[in-house]
């Protein structure tokens, strides 16, 4: 899993499956995690010690999450060369 803020921001990982719920650590552009269970709208995660859940919608999973890596990669690489 990899998530996909913009580069500016981060992600509430929380304590449990709700926007209202606790925030107990952040994820940031391109950060990924170890995924524990996924659900229809949250997943939950490991990241170091911390562990929580996301939001499905700034996550991608699987193929999409490695074709979304090499589009970071690639477009690090390009702006190392600038």
């Amino acid at each position: 899993m990899l998530v996909t803020v913009d580069e500016n921001s981060s992600l509430n990982i929380r304590k449990e499956a709700s926007q209202d719920a606790e925030v107990v650590g952040k994820f940031y552009h391109g950060s990924g995690a170890e995924v524990l269970e996924v659900g229809a709208e949250w997943t939950k995660v490991k990241s170091g010690d911390v562990e929580g859940y996301v939001s499905n919608a700034y996550c991608v999973f699987g193929e999409e999450a490695r074709v979304y890596a090499e589009a970071i990669v690639r477009h690090r690489q390009q702006q190392m060369r600038m």
